[in-house]
């Protein structure tokens, strides 16, 4: 949807707007516009000011000339998120791999769970992969967890699974950091997990049956 004019926020704020203008907007800003939320806090703000005191009285039209001359600068453009590689700490298959060079009859029998562990800077990824019985299938429990007072809020944290370059599903995390994909065709994926401040990959992550 397309953001409303700053006028309309204006007159949005200070209850003035038609009822059905006025709905528009207010759905717009429920769909969670962040630059219209920026907006419309300056102009709360211009509005408080002003209101305040009470030495001068601005004119409307001053009003509306600052709308326009904010509206005329341009706007800042988001940081782009830093990349993150994390590094695998733990693997529950590690000491099954070396029983396989050992015995052939292990080696002939897929494993139906694997527990997975990587670390980055500020945060813990756990994994865990569970077969699914009869099925090339697997469910993906993942967690989120920060390690560092700088990272605490991971409720909502988008989680992108990837395969091939494509990607394949996305998931958020819970207020403890949980995900989960359901159902997966077992093979080797990356995934691209998105907080507010970085993006950390998890690069070519083989599932239990692939592993």
């Amino acid at each position: 949807m397309k953001c409303p004019p700053l006028e309309n926020l204006l007159e949005h704020a200070r209850g003035l707007l038609a009822e059905t203008e006025n709905a528009t907007v207010s759905n717009h800003l429920l769909a969670g516009c962040v630059r219209c939320e920026e907006n419309l806090r300056w102009l709360g703000e211009v509005r408080q000011l002003t209101s305040q005191d009470r030495s001068f009285d601005i004119p409307e039209s001053a009003i509306q000339g600052m709308v326009a001359w904010f509206k005329s600068q341009p706007s800042h453009a988001r940081q782009p998120l830093r990349k993150l590689i994390a590094s695998l700490s733990f693997d529950s298959l590690m000491n099954r791999q070396v029983a396989f060079v050992r015995s052939e009859t292990a080696a002939a029998q897929p494993p139906n769970g694997r527990q997975m562990l990587f670390q980055t800077e500020g945060y813990d990824i756990d994994l865990r992969f569970e077969g699914i019985e009869d099925k090339p299938l697997e469910d993906l429990i993942g967690q989120i967890l920060p390690n560092s007072q700088l990272h605490q809020t991971v409720s909502g944290v988008t989680v992108q699974l990837w395969q091939n370059e494509q990607e394949k599903s996305s998931a958020q995390a819970d207020s403890l950091g949980v995900f989960r994909f359901a159902q997966i065709p077992s093979g080797i994926y990356d995934l691209k997990i998105q907080t507010a401040e970085d993006e950390i990959n998890l690069l070519k992550v083989s599932t239990a049956r692939a592993a």
